[in-house]
């Protein structure tokens, strides 16, 4: 069975119109989650700047009990997890661990870039949480001096959770879009498959013998012009055929004339 014009337009938009959603969510998701961890760092770093006025004095004072009960005491009020660094690795402090029990940062990319005065950021699997970890890292310094790197980190799970529920609303959104699209789809491949099934409805007419068939198609476009056209060669076909019938009428008046001459001789 034979698909129908209408079938073939509509399908072919509709096939650009889920590739076009394929590529959309397939780009603007790691586009959407790069953005959103970014927005999170910047937050992340706001808050171990606003930190870094309360721990310097505490640090340069070696006040690390102190120190450590007030990254606990923070770590929980803001729901972050707050790490306090000596500049050879060594944790001083931190709001979810004993910092005695912890291994030496100094190898940690974060705490490298701190070291070298600038902020530093890592996404990666944190081997003292057993869980992926976004890290924000500042130096504290005392008149110029670094002498420590705080840390703020953020589990990843909790980016992930919001992202799902991005992504969730993402999909809706672009399922909306879908069946926007193909409703329109739908009416265009109409506007464009009725005129072409007005004209083969009246080639087929033609075929059949009925000259007198007519197309009238309100378009600005090639199908008005094509319509014309049809207009005008039916119109010299039935031309054609009205000579050709004159034609064959005196052609057989003519044998009918020379029939009766040859039976009077």
């Amino acid at each position: 069975m034979k698909a129908s014009i209408f079938t073939k337009i509509f399908t072919g938009y509709v096939v650009i119109i889920i590739i076009i959603a394929i590529l959309l969510a397939l780009i603007s998701f790691p586009i959407i989650r790069r953005h959103y961890i970014d927005t999170l760092a910047e937050e992340l770093e706001n808050i171990v700047l606003a930190l870094q006025l309360k721990i310097e004095p505490i640090v340069y004072s070696k006040q690390y009990a102190k120190l450590d009960n007030l990254a606990k005491k923070m770590g929980k009020k803001i729901n972050t997890r707050i790490t306090v660094i000596r500049p050879d690795g060594l944790v001083l402090a931190d709001s979810e661990r004993d910092p005695s029990e912890m291994e030496n940062h100094h190898d940690r990319p974060e705490i490298l870039e701190a070291l070298n005065g600038r902020v530093g950021r890592s996404l990666r699997y944190s081997r003292t949480l057993q869980e992926y970890m976004l890290y924000i890292a500042i130096p504290v310094k005392h008149n110029d001096k670094t002498i420590a790197i705080l840390r703020g980190s953020l589990p990843i799970w909790r980016i992930n959770k919001l992202l799902h529920q991005l992504s969730e609303k993402l999909i809706e959104g672009l399922l909306v879009i879908m069946l926007v699209a193909m409703i329109l789809a739908s009416i265009l491949s109409r506007t464009f498959s009725k005129p072409i099934r007005q004209l083969a409805q009246a080639a087929h007419n033609v075929a059949k013998g009925n000259f007198e068939t007519k197309i009238f198609l309100k378009r600005q476009d090639e199908l008005e012009e094509l319509a014309e056209t049809f207009n005008y060669m039916t119109e010299q076909i039935e031309k054609l055929f009205n000579n050709l019938s004159l034609k064959k009428e005196e052609l057989d008046t003519i044998i009918s004339s020379i029939s009766e001459g040859i039976i009077v001789i």
